[in-house]
């Protein structure tokens, strides 16, 4: 975009845009192994295709929490968060592990302007260094953060769903029967969230990648 004020046009124009993120552990333990959390990524990319109304600009999931930067009306994205919280109790419930997903308080919150829209998409970019400290927002792997303003993420080797045996589907989803956009794309046993993320959209509110990495770097929110 060229300017701040067609920023702005193009946030009232796509909008309303939510911060869904649940309290950090509330709900007890929700990813405690790399499985999980293959799992965990790849049921993003389920509940995108299952809600196409709901464009997820970026999340990020921790081992007790999870963060979303949503845009779409409050009902899509609320059955967006209830589709995944069901396929995620079922998950856990068949691996014999029950933490209290009936605490799993969604926490919606409206971004009111493009200022906080920027902040929300730091805050969620952050978020899986933040809880591991062994990462930066460029290695963090359970997430989209790792996507903007990283083109060479893009040229990553990966293999489209189609081309996938219906065994090895039937193993990434943990579902037997599930449907799901050939466009998608994996890499080592995730749907890459380049498949399914508007990421471009996102790094289009910043005025570009040298403005993102500032913000990004600060101990601060941006302004």
């Amino acid at each position: 975009m060229r300017n701040e004020e067609d920023r702005r046009a193009c946030f009232l124009q796509n909008g309303p845009f939510w911060h869904l993120c649940t309290p950090a552990g509330l709900a007890g333990k929700l990813f405690s192994f790399r499985e999980d959390f293959l799992f965990g990524m790849n049921l993003v990319a389920i509940c995108a295709a299952a809600f196409p109304q709901v464009r997820v600009l970026t999340f990020a999931l921790t081992g007790s929490q999870l963060s979303f930067l949503l845009a779409g009306e409050q009902d899509g994205v609320l059955l967006f968060f209830q589709h995944y919280k069901k396929r995620l109790r079922r998950y856990l419930a068949d691996r014999v592990r029950y933490p209290d997903l009936a605490r799993l308080d969604p926490g919606l919150r409206l971004v009111p302007d493009l200022q906080e829209l920027r902040r929300e998409i730091i805050r969620v970019n952050r978020q899986g260094c933040t809880a591991r400290s062994g990462f930066t927002p460029y290695s963090y792997p359970w997430g989209a953060g790792i996507l903007y303003f990283n083109p060479l993420i893009l040229d990553l080797p990966k293999i489209p769903w189609s081309y996938l045996s219906q065994e090895r589907r039937r193993a990434l989803s943990h579902s037997r029967l599930l449907q799901l956009p050939a466009s998608y794309l994996v890499y080592k046993g995730i749907i890459a969230p380049s498949s399914y993320c508007v990421f471009h959209e996102g790094e289009a509110y910043f005025k570009d990648a040298q403005q993102y990495f500032r913000f990004l770097g600060r101990e601060e929110s941006p302004p």
